[in-house]
Formats: structure tokens, C-alpha cells, sequence
């Protein structure tokens, strides 16, 4: 249980590995103002004491909701 919890929530780094993504990437997006999704608390990322956890399923949906310039091919 040390990259899942409950309901898709996973660890950032197991995110990265999923997706491909960079976790400085991920931490970019967590401090950017433009994605509010992303900040801490909200739909996709909680902090807590043994890190960041991101929600996969709610993650790809916030994909999926992009424009196509910003889907990773």
C-alpha cells in the first residue's frame, strides 16, 4: 500500500511513472495558478505528511477536458 490509497489516489511518483510525466512538471502545475485543479486541496493533489498524492482518475479527466494543444500525445 505505500503508492495506493483509497479511490485512485496515488503517490506523485507513481503517478510520474504512470503517466510519464516529471514530477518537477507536476510540482509546476501544483504552484501555478492557471490550473486550479491541481493546487493542493482541490479535485487531484492533497499533501500530506508522507507527501503529495495525485487522483489518477480525476487527473485524466482534467486531461481529457483540455483543448487538444495541451494533451500529451
Amino acid at each position: 500500500m505505500n503508492n495506493y490509497l483509497y479511490h485512485g489516489w496515488v503517490k506523485k511518483a507513481k503517478y510520474c511513472q504512470l503517466t510519464g510525466e516529471s514530477e518537477d512538471g507536476v510540482l509546476q502545475r501544483i504552484n501555478n495558478a492557471k490550473y486550479p485543479d491541481w493546487r493542493i486541496g482541490g479535485k487531484i493533489v492533497k499533501l500530506l505528511p508522507n507527501g503529495y498524492w495525485v487522483n489518477y482518475e480525476e487527473a485524466q479527466e482534467w486531461v481529457n477536458r483540455q483543448p487538444p494543444s495541451y494533451k500529451v500525445a
